[in-house]
């Protein structure tokens, strides 16, 4: 059908006289825009920016999962003064590109065709700093129209303009070189947290899968030589990251239980053909896991992951978790993947958490300011002061390694209370969550290493990285 639209198209550009070919042109370029509406030709363009600048909760056929790309730092909103830094390094700067730009569209009005990828840079305040790269080439030709128009209004001498160009250009250069150098991002993982995975690569069977954030998949399937249950590619968003945050946000059976079906079931489903014509929702594991347990009501499926006598399937092979410390930033972006309903979309709970990590004395003397938005008094803590009001706590823990072993200092406060306070001096954090939270596996496990021995085995320890082997 293409072949012969174009075909179709050249015959008519042939057979239509050159006096009529501008007429000719409008009205074949105006067929072919709607044509290429009907026949979905927005579609692809809509999809992704439904996904990059929408940012909702994705639907797979029957379950709702939290999009993966909202928690993607490159994802946030620039307000306007980061989106001017980013794209062009300096505030004056950008105003005489701007200037220039515009200058381009009244001289040269073929540079109305710049204007989409001007629109996508624009979509950086809207839809995430990662539009920002799209608005600098065309920051970078208006300003340097600007600087090539004033120059020539002026009627200066070749030598002196030529001069002056390179030196305006030089100094609008500094400005994004300073930027350059400054940045610095961390590494995934440190050396003292991949040294972990070579040692587990030692005690692990190729076959055998690690639980861990995706973030690190590729990592630990390289240092470790053994199989993932989420990874940065393929298994980074839908049923892999909400049944991997599962197992890290909800309790120690609820996490065991739901990691063996994922790793099991992943294994079943690999190398399996699926019929083009089967339904989406038939390949998805968690489908496929709900039908085998006939279940119609998934909540209620995964409230009874809970039970320690729930009955798994045969295992095949073991499964290990691994932690580190930088998971502790992002167990706000894991919590979020497991607080929105799978069945409706919308949100079923709301965490409490907060990872304190700018952590100061208040004028007093007598209080910790975190965040700017907390305050705990320095000595003793009793209560927290939150958004204008006093709240309980329910109990206070400083945890931090001695002499090679985890030490962990508690006082319960208010039995009756929903908050928990631990202070991590070993990472610089302070975390404040609900008793929800602080049941989860991820504090119980990598947090506070109380783990349930008949369901986790620990194979190392450290400040660096927690590794448990998963004994169901």
């Amino acid at each position: 059908l293409k072949i012969a639209l174009i075909a179709f198209l050249y015959f008519l550009m042939i057979k239509i006289p050159s006096h009529k070919s501008k007429k000719a042109l409008r009205i074949l370029g105006t067929i072919v825009a709607i044509t290429f509406v009907i026949f979905g030709g927005l579609t692809p363009i809509a999809v992704q920016l439904k996904a990059y600048v929408l940012k909702d909760v994705s639907k797979e056929e029957i379950f709702y999962f939290y999009g993966v790309r909202n928690t993607v730092n490159e994802v946030e909103n620039a307000n306007f003064i980061k989106f001017v830094l980013e794209s062009s390094g300096h505030l004056f700067i950008f105003i005489c590109a701007v200037g220039g730009l515009a200058l381009l569209l009244i001289k040269f009005r073929s540079f109305i065709l710049t204007l989409p990828m001007i629109a996508l840079g624009v979509l950086a305040l809207f839809g995430g700093t990662r539009f920002t790269m799209y608005a600098t080439p065309m920051i970078a030709l208006g300003f340097a129209y600007f600087i090539y128009f004033t120059l020539n209004y002026f009627e200066i001498r070749t030598w002196l303009r030529s001069t002056l160009l390179a030196i305006l250009t030089c100094l609008a250069l500094m400005p994004s070189i300073d930027f350059i150098y400054k940045f610095r991002v961390a590494p995934t993982l440190t050396k003292d947290s991949i040294m972990p995975l070579a040692e587990l690569k030692n005690k692990a069977s190729r076959e055998d899968y690690v639980l861990s954030w995706w973030d690190y998949g590729y990592l630990i399937r390289y240092y470790s030589d053994v199989k993932v249950v989420a990874d940065p590619g393929g298994r980074q968003a839908g049923e892999y990251t909400f049944m991997s945050a599962f197992s890290f946000n909800k309790d120690e059976v609820s996490s065991a239980n739901m990691a063996r079906l994922n790793v099991e079931y992943i294994q079943k489903s690999q190398g399996k053909k699926f019929d083009p014509k089967l339904e989406d929702k038939f390949k998805l594991n968690l489908y496929q896991i709900q039908k085998d347990y006939g279940e119609a009501d998934i909540n209620k499926f995964l409230s009874s992951l809970s039970d320690k006598n729930f009955k798994l399937p045969q295992k095949t092979r073991d499964i290990y978790y691994y932690f580190v410390p930088h998971m502790i930033d992002i167990l706000p972006n894991i919590l979020k993947f497991s607080t929105v309903d799978i069945e409706t979309g919308k949100e079923s709970w709301t965490p409490f958490i907060h990872v304190g990590y700018d952590i100061r004395m208040g004028k007093d003397g007598e209080s910790i300011i975190i965040n700017d938005e907390c305050t705990l008094p320095s000595i003793d803590p009793e209560y927290l002061i939150y958004d204008g009001k006093r709240m309980p706590i329910n109990s206070y823990y400083q945890v931090g390694e001695v002499n090679g072993k985890l030490v962990k200092l508690s006082k319960q406060i208010d039995k009756n209370s929903n908050l928990y306070v631990i202070f991590l001096p070993d990472y610089q954090r302070i975390l404040i969550l609900d008793k929800k939270v602080f049941e989860s596996a991820f504090i119980q496990l990598f947090v506070l290493e109380n783990y349930d021995k008949d369901l986790f085995e620990p194979v190392y320890l450290s400040n660096s990285a927690r590794i448990y082997k998963l004994l169901r």
